[in-house]
C-alpha cells in the first residue's frame, strides 16, 4: 500500500510479491512459493481458511495473482539452478526447500509440538509462543497486542504469541550506560546475593514500546526507587526482575483466553537462557519450574531441519527431533523468593503501567509540542 500511493510507477510494475525468504528460495532454483508462517505476516492469509484473502485484497487494488502458492515449510521446491551450483559452491542435486518465519521455526525446535508446552525465545527480544488445534475468532487477541498465524510442515499448527521488543535490550542497553565495565559473570554473581526486590528498586522494561496485553507505542522504561544508595548492582537485578514480571504479564494474559491449552511446561532456549539468575527469577515469578534447552541457536537448527525433510533425509519434525540428542535442565523456583515476588508481581508490578501511563503521555505531549515550536 505504501509503494501503491508513494511510488506509483514502481507499482505499476510490480508482477510479484515475496517475501526475503521466498525471494532467496526462488533465486536459487526458480520456484516461487511462499510458506504459510510467512504468509500469516502479510495480512493477506486468512487463518481461518488457510486461503489468501481475496476480498480484502480486492479492497485495497492488491492483485491476488501477486501471492505465491502456499506450500508447507520444509516442502521441497526444486534443485539448485545448474548456474548457480557450481558458483555458489553446491552440487546440483542439492534440494531447497521451504523454510518459515524464525521465531516459530524456533518454536518448533524447542518442544511447541508437544501439548501445552509454552516456549520462551529469550534474545533481544522476547518471543512467547504456544501452539493450538485451531486459531481463535476474539479480535482482542490483536488489540492487546497479541498475535496469531499458522506454520504447517505435517499439518496446520496455529501459534499465539506474545512478546516484547526489549527483553536481553534492555540488559544491553544497561551494559552500554555502564560504559561495558561489567561483565555478565561479575554482574550475575553479585546480583544473586542482594535480596529478592534489588533494594527497593522496580524497572519496567518498555525500552521500545509496550507489550501485551499493554501495547501503547509511546511507552517508555521507568526505574522507579533509586537513591543515594542505589548501585549498578541493584539496577541490574532489578531489570532482570522486571523482564520476568513482564513475562508473566504476558503469559497471563495469554491465559485469560479460553482456548489457550493447560499449561504443562515451559520451555526456554536462548542467548538470554544462558543466564542462570534471570531464570531462578522467572521461575519464582511465575511460581513454576522451567526447562533451559542447551540450543542457543534454535532458528538455525529448525531451518536446517526443514530443508532436511524436503532432502528427504527425516520423515518429519518429530522424527527428526528424536534424533537430535538435545540437553535441557530444569530450575525450580526459589523458595526464599516466591512469597516476595507473588506480593511485588501482584501489589506492585501489575499496577505500575497504568499509574505510570497517564504521566508518561503528558510528557510526550509535552516534548512533542515543544519539537513542533523549534
Amino acid at each position: 500500500m505504501w509503494i501503491r500511493d508513494h511510488e506509483p510507477e514502481v507499482f505499476s510494475k510490480i508482477k510479484s510479491w515475496l517475501n526475503t525468504a521466498d525471494f532467496l528460495a526462488w533465486k536459487l532454483c526458480g520456484i516461487p512459493a511462499t510458506d504459510f508462517s510467512l504468509a500469516s505476516r502479510t495480512f493477506a492469509l486468512n487463518i481461518h481458511t488457510l486461503n489468501y484473502e481475496e476480498n480484502l485484497l480486492g479492497e485495497l487494488g492488491i492483485p491476488r495473482e501477486w501471492y505465491q502458492d502456499l506450500v508447507p515449510s520444509g516442502s521441497a521446491l526444486g534443485a539448485v539452478l545448474p548456474e548457480l551450483a557450481g558458483e555458489i559452491g553446491l552440487d546440483q542435486g542439492c534440494i531447497v526447500s521451504a523454510g518459515g518465519h524464525d521465531h516459530f521455526v524456533g518454536a518448533l525446535t524447542a518442544g511447541a509440538l508437544k501439548h501445552g508446552t509454552l516456549t520462551d525465545s529469550m534474545g533481544t527480544a522476547e518471543s512467547l509462543t504456544v501452539f493450538m488445534e485451531k486459531p481463535m475468532k476474539d479480535k482482542t487477541v490483536g488489540t492487546l497486542g497479541y498475535t496469531q498465524g499458522v506454520i504447517h510442515v505435517d499439518k496446520p499448527y496455529y501459534y499465539f504469541d506474545g512478546g516484547f521488543f526489549t527483553s536481553g535490550a534492555a540488559v544491553q542497553w544497561f551494559h552500554r550506560l555502564m560504559g561495558n565495565r561489567f561483565s555478565h559473570e561479575e554482574l550475575i554473581d553479585e546480583a544473586g546475593k542482594i535480596p529478592a526486590g534489588s533494594n527497593g528498586l522496580l524497572f519496567l522494561p518498555y525500552l521500545k514500546f509496550g507489550s501485551p496485553p499493554n501495547p501503547a507505542e509511546q511507552s517508555k522504561g521507568t526505574l522507579l526507587g533509586l537513591g543515594t544508595d542505589t548501585d549498578h548492582v541493584s539496577i541490574y537485578r532489578s531489570i532482570l526482575e522486571g523482564m520476568a514480571c513482564n513475562v508473566r504479564m504476558i503469559v497471563e494474559g495469554m491465559m485469560q483466553y479460553p482456548e489457550f491449552p493447560t499449561l504443562s511446561r515451559i520451555h526456554c532456549f536462548g542467548g538470554e537462557s544462558q543466564n542462570p539468575l534471570l531464570l531462578k527469577i522467572k521461575a519464582s515469578v511465575l511460581n513454576r519450574p522451567l526447562v533451559r534447552l542447551d540450543i542457543t541457536e534454535s532458528v538455525s537448527l529448525g531451518a536446517a531441519i526443514l530443508g532436511a525433510i524436503g532432502a528427504g533425509l527425516y520423515q518429519d519434525f518429530d522424527d527428526a527431533l528424536a534424533q537430535i540428542k538435545m540437553n535441557s535442565e530444569e530450575i525450580s523456583p526459589q523458595s526464599e523468593w516466591v512469597e516476595y515476588y507473588q506480593k511485588h508481581y501482584e501489589n506492585v508490578f501489575s499496577l505500575a503501567w497504568e499509574e505510570v501511563r497517564p504521566l508518561q503521555e503528558k510528557m510526550f505531549k509535552t516534548q512533542s509540542t515543544f519539537e513542533q515550536t523549534c
